[in-house]
């Protein structure tokens, strides 16, 4: 399973870690936040990036490091914005 996480730029910090199994049900969890418009990340989706920050191996309960940048939540929100017309 693999852990994600948000970072937000403007703290310089990261926010809890999602645990999924695939990259694009990290992205689909993030427009879901963005089509609301009560919360942080979607008044201010440029302060925010999406990091594979690691592994998490269920029957061992091992966790294995590994900071990869995923991509920018803006370029999500510009991706919905162009798919909605």
């Amino acid at each position: 399973m693999k852990i994600f996480c948000l970072k937000d730029n403007k703290v310089g910090a990261f926010l809890t870690p999602m645990f999924l199994d695939h990259k694009v049900q990290a992205i689909r969890s993030i427009q879901s936040m963005l089509s609301k418009d009560d919360n942080m990340l979607s008044r201010h989706p440029a302060d925010f990036e999406l990091f594979e920050v690691g592994d998490f191996d269920a029957s061992t309960g091992e966790v294995v490091p590994g900071l990869v940048f995923v991509i920018n939540v803006i370029d999500i929100r510009d991706n919905m914005e162009a798919h909605n017309g």
